[in-house]
């Protein structure tokens, strides 16, 4: 009895690991399946060329007096170009031209040049910014500066101490030009003068102005328009060392020294030398003997 149920028992669990085995082989590998999921996922996206804008012209950070400019731009892989203005006057108001220029290149490389009128905004600065758009979105960007003055000057130091401002200016011009000769950190006018264009040079006479002492002095240049209004500032740091000089010739006038003074002091002068040369003489001879 024992050794059926054992039989039946042996058959029975045979049974069961067959099944087993054959279930198992029915089912996929899981290495497999990652892959196959996998490989049914991934999407392989070619990027678009990138875009590429910048200004040319001109420099950046640039100083003009002149009115009519010019912009040059180039670009390649862009479908639009946009160029922005931002403007801001001598009193700060801020004028913002968003689409100050439209171009659309289609994606050809090229160049573009854009006039600007800068007299139609004022003097003051100008911020100059392009943004060229791509494919899917894509953008490239620059920007430059520039800084519109009525007109530019400068400073040269001559060899006999004057001191030379140069002045050239723009279109529109200013009204008229004002110099003036401080004490550093003072506000005390020392020299001044005023010039109207065309006048190019205004000449600063160190060594003839009165009461100036060796130190650091300030020179400013201001211009103003046809209404009085203030239109370019700069101001100039300049060093000037004095050598004072002996007044001989007032402490000599104080005497009250007439000519037949002078006269007679010089033949008394002469009698003395004349004798002293004599003693000399024969001094030396008494010796020789």
């Amino acid at each position: 009895m024992k050794k059926t149920h054992k039989k039946v028992f042996g058959c029975a669990g045979l049974a069961l690991v067959a099944a087993t085995t054959v279930f198992a082989a029915t089912l996929p590998n899981p290495e497999a399946s990652a892959i196959s999921t996998l490989t049914d996922t991934v999407t392989v996206r070619v990027l678009a060329e990138v875009p590429d804008v910048n200004f040319v012209i001109p420099n950046r950070n640039a100083t003009v007096i002149d009115a009519n400019q010019q912009i040059l731009i180039n670009y390649e892989s862009v479908d639009v170009v946009t160029i922005g203005l931002k403007h801001t006057s001598l009193d700060g108001t801020v004028t913002d031209v968003p689409d100050f220029a439209v171009l659309s290149p289609n994606y050809v490389a090229g160049e573009a040049t854009i006039p600007v009128n800068l007299s139609l905004y004022g003097y003051g600065l100008f911020e100059f910014s392009v943004t060229g758009t791509g494919e899917y979105g894509v953008f490239d960007a620059d920007t430059i500066t520039i800084n519109y003055e009525p007109l530019s000057s400068d400073l040269e130091e001559k060899d006999d101490g004057s001191v030379a401002i140069g002045i050239d200016y723009g279109t529109p011009t200013a009204s008229r030009v004002a110099v003036r000769v401080r004490k550093k950190d003072s506000s005390e006018v020392l020299w001044g003068t005023t010039v109207t264009p065309p006048t190019n040079s205004v000449v600063i006479p160190f060594d003839t102005i009165d009461g100036l002492e060796t130190g650091d002095y300030e020179i400013d240049v201001i211009a103003y328009d046809e209404n009085g209004d203030i239109i370019y500032t700069k101001v100039y740091e300049h060093y000037l060392e004095v050598v004072p000089i002996p007044n001989t010739g007032s402490f000599l006038g104080n005497l009250n020294i007439t000519k037949e003074d002078y006269m007679i002091t010089g033949a008394v002068v002469f009698s003395i030398l004349a004798i002293i040369g004599v003693l000399s003489i024969v001094k030396s001879r008494s010796k020789r003997r």
